[in-house]
């Protein structure tokens, strides 16, 4: 299954674009401008606790400048909260990059069997979705007639729990630069579509609250928020939320 829109255009994922996908995961989740990483860190600024380590250090500065008596305290004072700060932050970095990494060797490392994704033929490199479950990709063609490349994916993860299917929204990223595009809206609607053909009542997703673009899409599209949970790994907490769309609703596509 193949479809344009807007200069891009929609497939199911092939075996040769696992690396690819890969990438694109990394790159929009992780090293990519407005990723979810970079959010955190930039949303880290502004915490409270930021703000008091910016207090202390001021403090510890202060008392080292104007208390020769106690300067060595101002010194450790300044230094630790510093130090703090910059420990938080390289904590925060490694547990979205070790979750990042937990990803690749997930439903990442083999997308066609995790998504039940089979060849349109026999031998064929096409394949399709075997069932309710899938994965997309968007490419989008290089300058100067060089190829395409893969712009965006997602995935529908559908289980069988106590004989009802539930459905999850899974891996939904679009390249930095080819964002505002209208990628990711085409990817929703692709994977509704799907859903409805397979006659499935619910879709959900789970996503943080550093993903406010993200968030608005899904709201626009008939998501709503059915829960949120505070995750703490050590010192290091984050806000998960869990969105559901019903597709008997009247306001969903």
């Amino acid at each position: 299954m193949t479809s344009a829109k807007n200069g891009v255009r929609i497939r199911s994922f092939r075996k040769a674009d696992s690396k690819h996908v890969q990438d694109l995961f990394m790159e929009a989740m992780a090293y990519g401008p407005g990723s979810p990483l970079r959010s955190a860190l930039r949303d880290h600024i502004s915490e409270p606790t930021s703000y008091l380590t910016y207090a202390l250090a001021l403090t510890g500065g202060a008392i080292a400048a104007c208390a020769p008596r106690h300067k060595a305290f101002g010194a450790v004072l300044s230094i630790s909260a510093a130090g703090w700060f910059f420990a938080y932050r390289r904590l925060l970095w490694n547990s979205f990059i070790n979750y990042f990494d937990m990803s690749l060797k997930d439903d990442l490392a083999d997308i066609a069997t995790h998504y039940k994704i089979k060849p349109v033929h026999p031998g064929s490199d096409e394949l399709e979705p075997s069932g309710p479950s899938g994965f997309w990709v968007i490419e989008s063609d290089l300058p100067n007639n060089r190829g395409s490349e893969i712009v965006g994916c997602v995935g529908l993860d559908c289980q069988y729990k106590d004989g009802v299917i539930r459905g999850e929204l899974r891996r939904m990223n679009v390249s930095p630069r080819h964002r505002r595009m209208g990628i990711a809206a085409l990817l929703i609607e692709t994977l509704i579509g799907h859903a409805r053909k397979h006659h499935l009542q619910t879709v959900w997703l789970g996503t943080t609250g550093h993903q406010k673009p993200a968030i608005s899409m899904y709201e626009k599209f008939g998501w709503v928020e059915s829960s949120r949970q505070l995750i703490r790994e050590g010192p290091v907490s984050l806000v998960m939320l869990e969105y559901r769309l019903d597709l008997a609703y009247p306001g969903t596509l």
